[in-house]
This record gives C-alpha cells, structure tokens and sequence, in this order.
C-alpha cells in the first residue's frame, strides 16, 4: 500500500498534505496522549518501507484557528 493510500486509511490523521521540500507531505495527526502517538507513529510511519526519515512537532496551544478565508 503507498503512503498516500496510507494516510486516507488512518483514522487519526486529521489532514495529509504534499508540500514542496524539505518535506514530502505533512500531517495533522491526533492522538490521545504522546505515547498513543508514539505507538502510531512506530506502526504506521516507522513501518512504512517507503518512509526514509520523519520528524514531529507537537503544538502545545491553539493561538489561532479559522477555517475562513479573507477575500478581499
């Protein structure tokens, strides 16, 4: 199964983006707690064969979220 396949499948990947590099994709990816993720990211991201490398950056506190768009 490819990644992207992948990611569709898994239930606590919120959002799956391609972006231009350093990175190939990124996630949003909700978890219960650090160790739930870290049992997720093991399985899903560290077992993928196609995955090279990965880092994760944890949001500690929502400063702002809309999901509006300003057109001016």
């Amino acid at each position: 199964q490819g990644f992207r396949e992948q990611m569709q499948t898994e239930r606590c990947v919120s959002q799956c983006y391609s972006v231009a590099a350093p990175a190939d994709y990124v996630l949003i990816v909700h978890a219960q707690s650090l160790s739930a993720y870290e049992r997720w990211a093991e399985a899903a991201i560290q077992g993928n064969q196609d995955v090279l490398r990965y880092e994760t950056t944890v949001a500690f506190t929502t400063v702002k979220f809309t999901t509006q768009i300003a057109v001016s």
